[in-house]
């Protein structure tokens, strides 16, 4: 086969629709051959036309037209990537009687053949160029479409908050009363975590550690929130310095809230502090802002403090923009 030929295959097979509807008749006759063949109280030779036209419409799709009148003649001329002999299968073909008794073993073989031909079609998508072609296209379309969203990615990723790390700074303590050095310092995304009877990580004991997360809340706005925080052992919420949630000491998973909490416009400081006595470890931060069921504070409003804390002024780095 030359160069050319499988692009003129691939032009020739006509849309993939048409391709389909052809393996579709083709599949029925086949059936159809395959059940008449089957019982026995039916004469073999009825068959042969289901035979003929199952044969016509994969070539009708492998050569482009309609369903051609001489369909011996056209298997004669061509060979069909999904006939192994097609000379063998148009003298076949030409043998059909139109009525009268058929030789079974040739009409089971065709009927084989058929049903052979219409799945090796499918398998093949019809035309291997074709395949080729559809990949091409489609690279053409995503090299395309990432020509013009990566720079937009790109300038989306420059221009935004880095929330990669999350917007708290988490203070994590081998003590579970705060005191000393931290042993750990990281960024948190979220005031939401269930150890269990786990360590937050290895280098903190299963039981009696302790963190303190800081994080600036930025408001457009004046608004009215409601917080709630959700611990096992002890839990404490402030803002600006003052607490206003108290849910400290060793207890089982416990909940404290505060409702209507006026917050000006402007930059202000959370902090969170928990500790863990023993057993199970969980503490959740959840707020309402809108008078929605109390869910995590959402990250676009937050601001990490920076990673040297400034105790008197923890925010000050934070601007509204």
């Amino acid at each position: 086969m030359s160069a050319s030929e499988p692009a003129a295959a691939a032009s020739s097979s006509g849309p993939r629709t048409k391709a389909r509807e052809a393996w579709s008749r083709a599949e029925g006759h086949a059936l159809a051959a395959a059940a008449l063949l089957d019982d026995p109280s039916v004469p073999e030779w009825t068959s042969a036309e289901h035979l003929r036209a199952g044969w016509a419409a994969m070539v009708a799709a492998g050569v482009d037209g309609e369903e051609p009148e001489d369909l011996v003649a056209v298997l004669a001329e061509t060979e069909p990537r999904w006939v192994d002999q097609p000379t063998t299968v148009a003298d076949d073909l030409r043998r059909l009687p139109a009525d009268g008794q058929a030789d079974l073993a040739t009409l089971r073989a065709l009927s084989r053949a058929l049903s052979s031909a219409v799945r090796r079609a499918q398998d093949e998508s019809f035309d291997p160029a074709f395949r080729q072609l559809r990949r091409r296209r489609w690279l053409r379309v995503a090299g395309m479409t990432a020509l013009v969203l990566v720079p937009v990615v790109v300038g989306l990723v420059l221009s935004a908050p880095d929330y990669r790390e999350g917007p708290w700074r988490g203070r994590y303590y081998s003590n579970p009363t705060l005191e000393g050095e931290p042993t750990m310092v990281r960024r948190d995304g979220d005031v939401k975590f269930d150890w269990k009877r786990m360590s937050p990580t290895s280098e903190l004991p299963e039981d009696g550690f302790s963190i303190r997360w800081d994080t600036c809340l930025v408001l457009e706005e004046d608004v009215e929130v409601a917080f709630q925080l959700v611990s096992d052992d002890g839990s404490r919420f402030f803002i600006d310095g003052k607490e206003l949630i108290d849910n400290w000491g060793r207890h089982g998973e416990r909940s404290r809230g505060v409702d209507d909490v006026p917050i000006a416009a402007g930059v202000h400081h959370l902090r969170v502090e928990y500790f863990d006595d023993r057993h199970a470890a969980t503490v959740e931060l959840r707020v309402s802002l809108h008078g929605e069921l109390p869910d995590s504070l959402p990250v676009r409003l937050l601001r990490h403090p920076g990673d040297e804390l400034d105790e008197a002024d923890p925010c000050g780095a934070v601007s509204l923009d």
